[in-house]
Formats: C-alpha cells, sequence, structure tokens
C-alpha cells in the first residue's frame, strides 16, 4: 500500500512538474537508489555469511533500470514540447522490461510448464477424505490447486501463531512454515495422514488411486492424530524448550502445552510432566498416537466460518486442536462462550465431562469497524462530490447571466 500511495504522489508531481523542483528530486532519487545500493551488497545476516540480498545478479541489473529510468525523466524534462510522449514511452519501456525479467526469472526458479501443469492437475484432483485429517504435503502447488489441505506452505501472510509455533522447534522464517517431517512425532501431532507416492509395498494402505498424464499415483493413509484430540497430561512451555529439539516433537505430541499464566487452567484437569528425555522411538509415538486417537472428538466438521465437532469425555478435558490461534476465533461449548487457550501457537479449550457440542467460529477482527468506517468515508467522499458540482454549476449559471448581460450592452 505505501508503494501505491508514492506511485501516486509521483504521477501528480510529473503532472505538475512546474509546481516542483522534479530536476533536484531526481537527483536526490539517484543518489538514494545508489546509497542503497552500496549499503545491501554490503551487509551480511552475520559474519562470514551471505549478503541479505536474495538474488546478487539480479539486483545491481532492477538498480541499473532504476537509474536509466531517472537519467531518461532528466532527459525528458529538457524537452518541454515532447514531455508527455517521451514520459509516457519511458514509462511503457519500463513496464515492459521489467514485466520481461520477472517472467524470465518465475521460469528460471520454477519447473518446465509441463511439469508445472501435471502437478497443478494431479491437485486440482485431491479429495477431502477426511476433515478430522490433512494431506502430508510440501507443496503449494498440490495444495491450492484443489481439496487437499496440507501442512506445509510458503506464504507471504503467514500467521504470527505459525511463526510461534515453529520457533518451538527452531524454526523461524517470515514467509516459509515448517516442514513437520523434519521432527520425529510432528507429523502425526497436526493430522498428517494422506502422502502422495507413485510406488506402494504391503505396508501402505492404499485409499485413492489418482491418474494423471498415463502416470498412477496412490494416496496412502498413515496413522496419526485427528485434529482434535483430548490430553490427559500437560507441559509449560518453558520447560518444553529445555528438551532437546530434535525431541520436542515427542513431548508435544504427548503434552499440552501451555504457558505459565494459563496452567491454573488445566491443572485440576490433568497432570503435570517435567521435562523428560524423551526419544525418538517409532514403537513410542505409535503408542502415543494410539491414546491420542481413543481420545478424538466427534463428527469434527470444517466449513467457511470454522468448524465444529462433539465430545463425549468420561471426566473434564482438555481438547487440543491443531487449527493456528487467532484473536478473531471464538469458541463455544453447547452454545455459551467458553476461553480459548493458546497452546504454543494452537488452540485448546477445557470441556466438561459428558456429551457436548463444540463449535468454534472466525470472526476478522476489524472486519465490521472497517465496513462502517468505509460506508462512512464513501457518503463524505460523495457530499463532497456533490459541493463540487453545485460550486461549478453555481459558476457557469453567473458566466452566462454575464454573458447574457455582454451580449444585451453590445
Amino acid at each position: 500500500m505505501p508503494i501505491l500511495v508514492m506511485s501516486v504522489m509521483s504521477a501528480v508531481v510529473l503532472e505538475r512538474k512546474d509546481d516542483f523542483p522534479v530536476k533536484r528530486a531526481v537527483a536526490v532519487n539517484a543518489l538514494m537508489v545508489a546509497l542503497l545500493f552500496f549499503a545491501l551488497t554490503r551487509v551480511r545476516w552475520s559474519k562470514g555469511t551471505e549478503p541479505v540480498v536474495f538474488r546478487g545478479r539480479v539486483f545491481p541489473v532492477l538498480v541499473g533500470i532504476s537509474l536509466v529510468g531517472l537519467l531518461w525523466m532528466l532527459a525528458v524534462l529538457r524537452s518541454r514540447r515532447k514531455y508527455y510522449i517521451g514520459m509516457l514511452s519511458g514509462i511503457s519501456a519500463a513496464c515492459i522490461v521489467t514485466t520481461s525479467l520477472g517472467i524470465y526469472l518465475y521460469r528460471q526458479d520454477t519447473a518446465s510448464g509441463e511439469d508445472y501443469m501435471h502437478r497443478y492437475t494431479l491437485g486440482s484432483l485431491l479429495k477431502n477424505l477426511d476433515e478430522q485429517y490433512r494431506y502430508n504435503i510440501t507443496d503449494n502447488i498440490l495444495i491450492l490447486s484443489g481439496d487437499a489441505i496440507g501442512v506445509w506452505s510458503f506464504n507471504s501472510t503467514k500467521s504470527p501463531s505459525i511463526s510461534e509455533f515453529d520457533k518451538t522447534f527452531g524454526y523461524e522464517s517470515t514467509n516459509f512454515s515448517l516442514n513437520v517431517n523434519s521432527i520425529p512425532g510432528l507429523s502425526k501431532l497436526v493430522a498428517a495422514k494422506y502422502r502422495i507416492v507413485k510406488d506402494i509395498d504391503g505396508t501402505d494402505e492404499v485409499v485413492d488411486m489418482i491418474d494423471v498424464d498415463g502416470k498412477r499415483y496412490y494416496i496412502v493413509a498413515d496413522t496419526v492424530c485427528p485434529i482434535g484430540f483430548a490430553y490427559d497430561s500437560y507441559i509449560l512451555r518453558e520447560d518444553l524448550v529445555q528438551i532437546e529439539t530434535q525431541n520436542r516433537g515427542m513431548a508435544v505430541l504427548d503434552n499440552l502445552v501451555v504457558s505459565v499464566e494459563e496452567e491454573y487452567r488445566i491443572s485440576s484437569i490433568a497432570r503435570k510432566n517435567n521435562p523428560s528425555d524423551y526419544a525418538s522411538d517409532a514403537e513410542y509415538i505409535a503408542e502415543i498416537v494410539a491414546k491420542n486417537l481413543e481420545n478424538s472428538v466427534e463428527n469434527f466438521h470444517r466449513d467457511n466460518g470454522g468448524f465444529e465437532c462433539g465430545t463425549d469425555y468420561d471426566t473434564d478435558k482438555a481438547v487440543y486442536f491443531s487449527v493456528p490461534y487467532d484473536a478473531g476465533w471464538e469458541a463455544f461449548i453447547d452454545g455459551r462462550r467458553t476461553e480459548i487457550i493458546k497452546s504454543n501457537g494452537m488452540m485448546a479449550i477445557v470441556v466438561p465431562e459428558g456429551k457436548h457440542q463444540i463449535i468454534f467460529r472466525y470472526k476478522t477482527p476489524g472486519f465490521r469497524e472497517g465496513i462502517w468506517i468505509s460506508a462512512v468515508s464513501t457518503m463524505i467522499f460523495l457530499a463532497h462530490l456533490l459541493y463540487r458540482r453545485r460550486g461549478r454549476c453555481a459558476e457557469l449559471y453567473n458566466d452566462i447571466k454575464a454573458w447574457n448581460r455582454c451580449q444585451k450592452d453590445c
């Protein structure tokens, strides 16, 4: 948005170039671009690492395009007669060059068009086999083109809660999420049940088959935790980070993670576990998953507004959902609102014993206020246009009267 605002401001200045010191501003702009170039090419993430510039060869080209554009602008400013033609042709040329460069870089960074369309078609054919589970997919193309819900993605609007979850396992990124397969037990926790494979063996449970361009893919199911289930024990987040990073997946699979501030809410219904030497033992992982499956919620269903499910436990339980926390979430038990516990970036609630209906609904924070602001702003804008229109009509009316008097006098 700031870049769009600056673009509009630049357009206004160029249209009213006689009212602003444009030549001086061009010189200052060129100096700032040059300083930015020299600064960024020397700044490094840390001592002995690569520069912060992601594409070392492309960045100088983009800087060169900026400087050429500024020089072109200076040349056009000297030619008053052909100012608009020169400016329009320069902007058009810049658009063509930068768009072509972007397409070229995109094609270099991705696979061939045929491979891209092959994966896109495969993704579009993936089905939502069970709303309680997700696909173990790490490819955006497969996730975004069909009904498959994945556990990893590249997203420039990554949720802060996902970042909090990732940091627990030593991973930090502003746009990538942690690959849950890199930490033992973590894929089991986030309900990554379905895998896409080309070959199967006798131990694979095949639940679906897909043919794309003459190639057959099998959808196999693993034994994992559902999205919603109840814990019998908990661990403090400050204790969790004391465990070796590779073994933290085991700990969160076995315990609900809570902060010290939230501990009082579940201390009476779940036992507290202290840090221990969890080992990456496949047999122990299977035991924990089996226990969590026994404590699964019932009739889990998702829709565009959230999700809902049923519970039927013998005692009060802390029910966990591997769904990222956000301030817009509201939780209801039998229609009555209940507080949400932020569990290591995910969500949990305390559910009483017996049969209950759980509903989670999401409302974008500030959305209603934004509608009111937009509506009032629109009314003010329309009133302003009406006021200006009346003013212009009055001026036109006065001009006509003056013209008529002039004609009469003549």
